[in-house]
């Protein structure tokens, strides 16, 4: 079995400067069990990035002859990117977000080895300092967080698809740069997605 996980930046491993990711634990935790993961996250990645790269992505990777036949998992959870503010608008509309969403799965269901797919929501932030962040000229905002939880919730409840939510699971002890976790909370999502999993896979 393969598990593959489509996140942005906050999953690609930031900031966990000791296990770099809960991702990379979560790997650790289920080689023994022959479960084979591979973190497919890239930085600033929304919806509409992971639409036009998961067809190719996902017939490259079935390529390789040792998982033409794989039972596979799929993991989304790259929203937070898409709930973002640039310029003051949404970076993907919600009604744009909604038909992304419709299309991944439509995309999963049409791929034959794909068994099951979850889907993560947003996490929060802190958002008196991510407006903007440091880094460049976005703006993250709890209600605009909040907002496309509740499509994503939606769309998983229309179409029998399983979410895990963790939206204000980051406490103030939590954030590496108050868009993005620190090592201690990348423990606390590794324990709990496993625990999420481990009865579903």
């Amino acid at each position: 079995m393969r598990l593959l996980v489509f996140w942005g930046s906050i999953w690609e491993w930031f900031y966990d400067l000791e296990n770099w990711g809960w991702v990379n634990r979560l790997k650790i935790k289920l080689w023994s069990k022959n479960i084979n993961v591979s973190n497919c996250a890239i930085s600033a990645y929304s919806s509409k990035n992971i639409l036009n790269i998961f067809n190719p992505f996902f017939s490259a990777y079935s390529a390789r002859e040792k998982w033409k036949e794989k039972e596979t998992i799929v993991i989304f959870s790259i929203w937070t990117n898409d709930a973002s503010l640039i310029n003051w608008s949404y970076k993907t509309s919600p009604n744009i977000f909604r038909k992304n969403l419709i299309y991944l799965l439509d995309m999963c269901n049409a791929n034959k080895i794909v068994k099951k797919v979850f889907f993560l929501t947003c996490l929060n932030c802190d958002e008196k300092k991510t407006n903007p962040v440091s880094w460049t000229n976005q703006f993250y905002k709890n209600d605009n967080l909040k907002k496309y939880n509740t499509i994503i919730k939606e769309v998983c409840n229309e179409n029998n698809r399983e979410f895990f939510d963790i939206f204000w699971l980051l406490e103030d002890s939590d954030f590496y740069d108050w868009l993005h976790p620190n090592s201690l909370w990348h423990e606390k999502i590794f324990k709990k997605v496993y625990d999420f999993l481990k009865t579903r896979i």
